[in-house]
């Protein structure tokens, strides 16, 4: 067996001091890594658990497109073949006896359609009569 004096050059007390300081940054440092490590670990663990999560997430809300795109179609069927026979009346024409075209607004739904002013429409009323009493021009 080999004695400290044998192997070592250095004093013993100062051999002591020096490898319990190496013993304890080596400890230390070891004591990151596995702190670090572990954290990484949890992270992977939860970032799998979540993706997962969404993964199960968009498989349902992609068969849930598909079922309402198939209930969307059966839906659109009969307007199709609505759509696609002749009309039984003729398009509504105007005092010119051209067809009407549909003011803007008349062409969105009827939430989105402008509200008439009361005054503005008892106004208009007004004038439609006033016109009928006018005497023709004289010539």
């Amino acid at each position: 067996m080999h004695t400290l004096e044998m192997e070592y050059s250095s004093p013993a007390h100062k051999l002591l001091k020096f490898f319990r300081s190496s013993r304890d940054n080596w400890k230390s440092k070891h004591q990151d890594v596995k702190k670090e490590l572990k954290l990484a670990q949890n992270q992977v663990r939860a970032v799998e658990k979540s993706r997962a999560k969404w993964r199960q997430a968009a498989a349902v809300a992609c068969a849930e497109a598909a079922r309402l795109r198939t209930e969307l179609e059966e839906v659109k069927k009969p307007l199709r073949l609505i759509q696609t026979s002749p009309p039984n009346r003729p398009p509504p024409r105007g005092r010119s006896g051209r067809a009407r075209s549909a003011a803007p607004w008349q062409l969105l739904p009827r939430r989105h359609q402008p509200v008439p002013d009361a005054r503005l429409a008892r106004g208009r009323e007004l004038a439609r009569h006033r016109s009928h009493l006018r005497l023709p021009a004289a010539t």
